[in-house]
């Protein structure tokens, strides 16, 4: 497989990155974490950038590219530790887009039609939840823990079993019998919430028997996180290095020393490995390759993305010495949101052992 970005695709990088170094400076992590979001962020960089069209079809009001497009911006965004709702976007618009290719003319499209005109915030919702037709309205019962972007979520894409089988509900947040909570984890930059349903009122957007819409909803949400991992372990690498060559010890900056120097090749191998990973990734979902081929290449970008970013954020601490130690710096959060990012959507020890088993590489037991 071979890929190469394109010069629009370079050049969005490069706003994207002038855009957030702008908006969301780095030295103004910490900070940002304690203010209560608006949803601003969202609204400006939609205004700015266009991130809600990227993905929507150009026949729906969309900008009809693809997800290699979309990287460049989740990277950037991964650099800045940016508050954003991109894992329930991309997730949302990858299960529409299934849902529409079995139903030409159903509710899907009129849904991905509102986000490209940025009418509609979506995340998806899969969690223990079922579904009931009583005088012809269905009403969802059930609960999710840790949905991504729920709170600034007003669609809900809810997976819910019916007596037919699995499908996919359109539910208004907020409505009667929905109960949003928002939930403390251990990162800070990004915002999670408990979901409870009961009788809440949905509309069918379309089955899902296989489960490949979930699937694909899965694989795009790894493949973001994935993105979000290479850009955020990139500028920790950025980070690592300038102090390197300016703090100084015994008369010499600490980056002649050897030790600082293989913990700094290290670091680039991982940032560079992820990179080609994820983008890898995400080159072959926006293809259209689709099916088990995306599902593997998320997942493994997925899980070494992670792993890589634990790592460099976790040598980002120790390069800084007592610096990284202290809540002021934003080395922390880079490790925060690192950890979280590696539990989400399957931890990578679950994930390559999923993997392994679907294409039958573990021993059988006796």
């Amino acid at each position: 497989m071979q890929f190469v970005l394109s010069a629009e695709q370079e050049e969005l990088r490069e706003v994207a990155r002038a855009y957030f170094e702008q908006a969301m400076p780095i030295d103004q992590a910490v900070p940002r974490t304690g203010l209560a979001q608006d949803g601003s962020g969202w609204e400006d960089i939609v205004a700015r950038l266009g991130v809600n069209t990227i993905l929507v079809p150009d026949d729906l009001g969309g900008g009809g590219g693809d997800f290699l497009d979309f990287a460049m911006v989740v990277e950037e965004a991964g650099r800045a530790l940016a508050d954003l709702p991109l894992v329930g976007h991309a997730m949302a618009v990858a299960a529409l887009r299934s849902l529409c290719d079995a139903d030409a003319d159903g509710i899907g499209r009129r849904l991905l039609g509102r986000i490209a005109e940025s009418s509609a915030r979506p995340t998806v919702v899969l969690g223990d939840i079922g579904a009931e037709l009583a005088n012809g309205v269905w009403a969802l019962r059930g609960s999710a823990t840790s949905v991504p972007d729920l709170a600034e979520a007003d669609v809900l894409l809810v997976r819910a079993m019916t007596a037919d089988g699995p499908a996919f509900f359109e539910v208004t947040s907020p409505t009667a019998g929905l109960l949003a909570r928002p939930v403390e984890t251990l990162d800070p930059t990004r915002r999670f919430g408990d979901l409870e349903l009961d009788g809440a009122p949905g509309e069918l957007v379309g089955p899902d028997p296989d489960a490949a819409v979930s699937r694909q909803a899965e694989a795009a949400g790894r493949a973001v996180l994935a993105l979000d991992a290479v850009g955020g372990a990139r500028k920790a690498l950025e980070i690592a290095v300038d102090y390197a060559r300016g703090r100084e010890q015994f008369g010499h900056p600490i980056g002649t020393f050897q030790a600082i120097k293989h913990k700094c090749a290290d670091m680039l191998l991982k940032v560079e490995s992820a990179t080609s990973a994820a983008e890898a990734a995400a080159w072959t979902l926006g293809s259209g390759a689709g099916g088990a081929a995306a599902e593997q290449a998320t997942v493994l970008a997925k899980a070494y993305a992670a792993e890589a970013y634990l790592a460099v954020a976790a040598e980002l601490i120790q390069i800084l010495g007592g610096v990284g130690f202290t809540w002021e710096h934003p080395a922390h959060l880079f490790f925060k949101r690192a950890k979280v990012s590696a539990l989400l959507l399957g931890a990578p020890e679950e994930l390559r052992r999923a993997e392994a088993d679907r294409l039958d590489l573990l021993p059988s037991t006796l």
